[in-house]
């Protein structure tokens, strides 16, 4: 039975780079990294020696032989990531966010030396600034410090799988504008979207954009929502002018978005709409940010 409406709003890093405009850039970073299923507290550090550590890609997990091996249990410890980056210059005035999709299970994050945030839980993902603390045009170290162990104040504490320790999924660098929908709030895409009523004669779309302004200055800008129909047609754009206090993030909220007539889904009709989010400088028109509902996994580039 035809009774739902269904948006493609599952904007957790599903959007389209668009490099013509040098908009938000974002950079795989799951090659090439060193690794040790040990503790060293000295590991955070730029001249630290890991020549001698193992060379993985990332998913990765230390666990992933303790099912097959003849060795009783599995490893529940500590492991280190690091990995070296140059930071193109050309991208200095950009913000920086590091975004870990799933890391088992307490996490520690270092850029060149410098602790940058923590996370705890293994199931849940994670993005960090770390803007001040990257060196554009030069090389830059990424250390993560990685621990699996029992605790009690971490769920799920049981399960019928094994809790496999390190950096299981995708991790990316994600630049933007000093003025852009937010990264770091829960990891969320920043895009908010409900839908309160619909029948099928109408429904009403409420779309809610969390604007970030990372400038010194007040800045104003033009936050556009564009439902597309399941057949790529635009079927009603709105925007809005908001005003953004320096290094602050504020709501921008547009409601009762109509859609006549709705296709509705269904099993045997799987419709699905679009929201194309996009931040405008308000003085100059000038596109800052844009995330558009779709599969993003052959728009990442390789760092």
């Amino acid at each position: 039975m035809k009774n739902t409406l269904f948006f493609s709003i599952f904007f957790l890093l599903i959007f389209q780079v668009i490099d013509a405009n040098n908009l938000r850039i974002v950079s795989s970073i799951n090659a090439s990294w060193k690794f040790s299923r040990n503790d060293y507290p000295n590991a955070l550090n730029e001249n630290f020696n890991d020549a001698s550590w193992e060379l993985v890609s990332i998913p990765h997990t230390w666990n992933r032989e303790d099912a097959d091996d003849e060795i009783p249990g599995y490893y529940r410890g500590i492991g280190w990531y690091r990995r070296m980056i140059i930071i193109p210059a050309e991208r200095e005035g950009k913000q920086v966010y590091i975004s870990f999709d799933g890391v088992n299970q307490e996490t520690e994050i270092f850029v060149n030396g410098k602790p940058v945030g923590k996370h705890d839980g293994g199931y849940t993902r994670f993005c960090l600034d770390i803007t001040g603390f990257v060196k554009f045009g030069k090389t830059n170290l990424i250390a993560v410090k990685v621990n699996n162990r029992y605790n009690a104040n971490i769920p799920p504490l049981s399960a019928d799988f094994t809790f496999f320790g390190g950096i299981y999924r995708d991790v990316n660098l994600i630049f933007t504008a000093k003025q852009h929908i937010s990264t770091t709030f829960y990891a969320s895409s920043g895009i908010f979207i409900t839908t309160p009523t619909v029948s099928d004669k109408e429904a009403d779309v409420n779309i809610k954009t969390l604007v970030v302004n990372n400038d010194s200055l007040p800045a104003k800008v033009r936050v556009e929502n564009c439902i597309l129909s399941p057949s790529g047609i635009q079927i009603n754009t709105t925007s809005i002018l908001t005003s953004i206090r320096p290094n602050s993030t504020v709501p921008v909220e547009q409601k009762k978005l109509k859609i006549e007539t709705p296709s509705l889904w269904s099993p045997d009709s799987p419709s699905l709409y679009k929201v194309v989010t996009r931040i405008y400088e308000a003085k100059t028109n000038r596109l800052l940010d844009e995330m558009i509902g779709g599969n993003y996994e052959n728009q990442h580039r390789q760092f």
